[in-house]
């Protein structure tokens, strides 16, 4: 598991819905593993966003019907879909959050699978990604997109009364 920096995969930012919020997307690949003999089932699978406040919104999705059965010695990938979105007006300090020199977005997987002897087992994994690159990826696209980012280019222009 990589522990900091670029996630494996690839990131997109996007201003939706102009001009409401910037939101930011990533995939990467990612496989849950039944090491045991015996098949089993595997539910409540959960991907999620850690470590994110105010103002930023977080969310992801499995995209398979759950539960899910797997085969002893076996696995199942998929593609892991995580975004985080930030209104338009709150930019300045969503900006001000993944610059803070706090712990690291993690990017979290978390299920349930049949355990021995019928137990309900509760598993996670996360891939930390570093927020500050993070911040740096989105600078670089507003640059490149000629959005603002700062709290003097999101606010309106001030009406000279002469």
């Amino acid at each position: 598991m990589q522990t900091g920096g670029k996630p494996v995969g690839y990131m997109r930012i996007a201003n939706l819905d102009e001009p409401f919020r910037l939101q930011v997307t990533g995939e990467c690949q990612a496989t849950i593993d039944n090491d045991g003999p015996k098949g089993g089932a595997i539910w409540d699978i959960r991907l999620q966003v850690v470590g994110l406040g105010d103002p930023w919104k977080t969310g992801a999705s499995f995209p398979y019907p759950q539960p899910y059965s797997l085969a002893g010695k076996a696995s199942v990938g998929f593609v892991a879909i995580y975004a985080f979105a930030c209104p338009k007006d709150s930019i300045p300090t969503g900006l001000k959050e993944l610059d803070a020199p706090s712990s690291p977005i993690a990017l979290e997987v978390t299920y349930h699978r049949s355990g021995a002897v019928r137990r309900d087992v509760l598993e996670r994994t996360a891939l930390n990604v570093s927020r500050q690159e993070v911040a740096k990826a989105i600078a670089v696209w507003a640059t490149e997109n000629q959005f603002p980012v700062s709290a003097d280019a999101a606010a309106p222009a001030a009406e000279s009364s002469s």
